[in-house]
């Protein structure tokens, strides 16, 4: 059943980019509070049961888990918007370990042939 497969990647990848979009809003009006948590909800939609271990495993086994260049992608865009919430709520740390990770999983995303699109605009934001 590859249909339902790329059905269910597609969906979970929708859920995460309605997550950045809410993201991105609530960090330009200060509302860092429900901006983590729509930040978690986006995460989780990416990364369905295993988003505990998604900021705690090396990038690489965060790209080979997540598998789909697409879903791989869609976790570093939501990492490069993390790090601007941190940046804006004053969190330097975090912020910095966010956008490490986000240009870590770019540039292995920039590298492989399958490399889905968008990965070129990410790089040359968090690059």
């Amino acid at each position: 059943m590859p249909g339902s497969r790329e059905d269910y990647v597609i969906r979970m990848i929708r859920e995460a980019v309605q997550a950045l979009a809410r993201l991105a809003g609530l960090r330009r009006e200060g509302q860092f509070a429900t901006a983590r948590e729509e930040l978690a909800r986006g995460k989780r939609a990416i990364g369905g049961d295993a988003v505990p271990m998604l900021d705690r495993l090396v990038v690489e086994t965060v790209v080979h888990l997540l598998a789909d260049p697409r879903r791989v992608l869609t976790y570093a865009q939501l990492l490069d918007e993390e790090s601007a919430l941190e940046r804006s709520a004053a969190n330097a740390p975090r912020a910095a370990w966010a956008r490490e990770r986000a240009v870590a999983i770019a540039r292995i995303l920039g590298a492989r042939p399958d490399a889905p699109l968008g990965v070129d605009d990410l790089l040359a934001r968090v690059d």
